[in-house]
């Protein structure tokens, strides 16, 4: 089996899996990110809270309003 495909099934069993995380970190090492116009997004984690996060290269933080 391709191992993308089978870390992509992994994660989708969800973080009771035990290879759930090292699932996601393979993929995010191994796999470029894109949405369905073809833009690249950089993936990463929060650490100890687990939370992943998607953004689209380029994008400018200074301009949001926290």
């Amino acid at each position: 089996m391709d191992k993308v495909k089978e870390d992509f099934d992994i994660c989708l069993l969800g973080p009771d899996n035990e290879d759930y995380f090292e699932a996601w970190a393979d993929l995010m090492d191994n796999v470029e990110f894109t949405n369905d116009k073809g833009e690249k997004y950089t993936v990463g984690n929060l650490g100890d809270e687990g939370d992943l996060w998607a953004i689209p290269e380029g994008y400018d933080f200074e301009n949001e309003n926290y």
